[in-house]
């Protein structure tokens, strides 16, 4: 493991115990740096960005969302699969992001990075799922979606209809 990493790591679990916002900053743009030179964001650096945004007790720390900036940054570095792994990762834990810039983050990167035919079924996804923290994501995505996306289209018939699901606090797909 490279060192520079490995000391993030370190410095990453003790900080996971009272998680501080200056050094979760200093961490999440500490590892952006580290990814700098890198062609593909190397497994080691994803590794630390999914471990983050799986622990509950980060989760809920003020300077979290620093991380989601590094992958909004990197995004072009990721992989097929590491961008796949990122869409369960907030799917499946996207109710522990319990921090509120958080949530706005990861809807945004969402928002902006994904193509609007993945973005808009895992915002529906989020949705229906139904807890807070994930509605929030899907919400707040939406939003950005409807800046992005042209007057009419394909992809404006689908922010409709996840609009209406939103309106009737639907728990189940149309």
């Amino acid at each position: 493991m490279n060192p520079k990493v490995a000391n993030l790591r370190y410095r990453l679990k003790a900080a996971s115990n009272v998680p501080r916002r200056n050094e979760l900053v200093d961490i999440a743009r500490s590892l952006e740096f580290a990814s700098l030179e890198c062609e593909r964001l190397p497994e080691e650096i994803f590794a630390l960005y999914t471990d983050v945004l799986s622990n509950p007790l980060l989760c809920a720390a003020p300077g979290v969302d620093e991380f989601i900036t590094g992958l909004f940054n990197d995004f072009g570095k990721l992989s097929p699969q590491q961008k796949e792994c990122l869409k369960d990762l907030f799917l499946g834990h996207g109710d522990q992001f319990t921090h509120p810039m958080l949530r706005i983050s990861v809807g945004d990167l969402i928002a902006r990075k994904f193509p609007g035919n993945v973005a808009l079924p895992l915002f529906s996804s989020m949705w229906i799922a139904g807890g807070e923290p994930l509605r929030d994501i899907a919400f707040s995505g939406a939003q950005v979606l409807s800046r992005l996306f042209p007057a009419s289209g394909e992809h404006r018939e689908g922010l409709r209809k996840l609009g209406e699901l939103m309106k009737a606090g639907a728990t189940s797909g149309p």
